[in-house]
């Protein structure tokens, strides 16, 4: 087990504990989705222990583990995933005149505030805009130390959730797939060879619902998402129907 894998397998059993036999809530940073997969592998051993994995948004790829104890109500959880969450809504000061910011300007410039990634949850971009979602504490400090991302002055406002329509911006994709093996989405959604889609797989860059996927033959359930380290992401929605030739067509949404 390497060192990073040890530290974050010694945390995670530290605050599970300290949260069954104080009877307290706790949670760990942001995971990414190495880190969530680590856990994953931890779930079958956690059999006394309360938990949930909550990025602040269903489809939010970082994500934190919350423990609690067992006399904790679904209100009081939440209540403490909103005291330790919240949502920077991230927009510049003169729409017209802004640069064209990306995920990576606005990460970018936040990190330079000297904040660990592991403090930031996901960057959702609109148009000129983003919202981020983070610790708390962080963003009341980003809130007042952030003024300008590349050579555009920004302002930022703290939020204690989405607004109600919020959605991540994605494309439809609709198609057919010789089956529902994970090798066949990827070829499909990014426009891959199959052994493409492997080889993408065997360099474990590919996680179903955050758990590294290890062979092509794992199937896809619907509305699962899959995450391709350095393509993107995408859930896969329906099946609609059967070609002539008997391969499935299905929905599947690309996110942005």
């Amino acid at each position: 087990m390497k060192k990073e894998e040890e530290f974050l397998t010694n945390r995670l059993w530290e605050l599970g504990d300290l949260s069954y036999t104080r009877g307290i809530p706790a949670a760990t940073d942001f995971l990414n989705l190495n880190e969530q997969n680590i856990f994953r592998g931890m779930e079958q051993h956690l059999g006394y222990l309360n938990y949930r994995l909550e990025g602040g948004f269903p489809v939010a790829e970082r994500k934190k583990v919350f423990f609690y104890p067992p006399e904790y109500s679904d209100t009081q959880m939440q209540q403490y995933v909103t005291e330790q969450i919240c949502y920077l809504y991230i927009t510049p000061v003169a729409p017209k005149f802004a640069d064209a910011l990306t995920h990576r300007d606005f990460l970018g410039a936040i990190m330079n505030l000297g904040i660990s990634r592991s403090r930031i949850g996901d960057i959702f971009i609109q148009d000129t805009s983003a919202y981020c979602i983070c610790d708390r504490a962080i963003g009341v400090y980003i809130q007042t130390n952030l003024r300008k991302i590349k050579h555009t002055m920004i302002k930022a406002e703290l939020r204690d959730s989405l607004p109600e329509n919020f959605q991540i911006p994605f494309k439809q994709l609709k198609g057919s797939i010789a089956s529902l093996r994970v090798d066949a989405f990827i070829a499909f959604v990014f426009h891959f060879s199959r052994s493409q889609a492997i080889s993408l797989i065997q360099a474990e860059k590919v996680f179903v619902q955050g758990k590294l996927v290890r062979t092509g033959s794992d199937s896809v359930k619907e509305l699962q998402i899959v995450s391709v380290r350095g393509h993107g992401r995408f859930r896969f929605e329906r099946i609609l129907g059967q070609t002539k030739k008997e391969r499935l067509y299905v929905e599947v949404s690309l996110y942005q």
